[in-house]
């Protein structure tokens, strides 16, 4: 038995600011830059009743028609600051 398995996945989200110029100058950086990113937000999908990732679905083999779920993917958050003097 073959299912549809569409889905959609926001796999890495960044956000990020520069600072201006005229906040840092005074502190002797040429540059600052702040950022956020956030890895495996989520997923939208439609044939696995919503209960599991897509990606993460294995099947035996063609004769025994049993999918089996593999680690889920961890969501993962950072922040970086980059500097430049």
């Amino acid at each position: 038995m073959v299912s549809k398995q569409s889905y959609m996945a926001l796999r890495e989200l960044t956000i990020g600011y520069n600072f201006p110029e005229k906040w840092i100058k005074h502190v002797g950086l040429q540059s600052a830059r702040l950022s956020f990113t956030a890895r495996n937000l989520c997923y939208i999908y439609n044939g696995t009743n919503g209960k599991s990732n897509p990606d993460g679905y294995i099947t035996n083999n063609a004769l025994t028609p049993f999918d089996y779920g593999t680690t889920p993917f961890v969501r993962n958050f950072s922040f970086a600051l980059n500097l430049r003097f």
